[in-house]
């Protein structure tokens, strides 16, 4: 009995240490659903923020990214400033 009490606990503790490794791994992601969920009742155009900062997240990945891959990284990052230019321009051509 005190032998299948201790397996037991030494699983529990092994499958308890293992969760939080993996909770604690895992914190460095991003999460940007639960961030944008929060100013989706504050923003005037919550669509176009979440854009804008999914977009502005894109170009930061593809500035630090280590191979242009024949050009198409730039390219991408060229488009993804431009994106970013018109969702700016969307979100001011409603201040006017």
């Amino acid at each position: 009995m005190k032998r299948n009490l201790l397996a037991v606990g030494g699983l529990s503790a092994i499958l308890g240490a293992s969760v939080l490794a993996g909770v604690t791994a895992q914190s460095n992601i991003p999460a940007p659903a639960r961030s944008s969920v929060n100013k989706l009742h504050t923003e005037k155009h919550p669509a176009l923020m979440i854009a804008l900062r999914s977009l502005n997240r894109a170009k930061t990945a593809l500035t630090r990214a280590d191979h242009d891959s024949a050009g198409h990284r730039q390219k991408a990052r060229d488009l993804t400033e431009k994106a970013i230019a018109e969702v700016n321009l969307a979100i001011s051509a409603d201040k006017k």
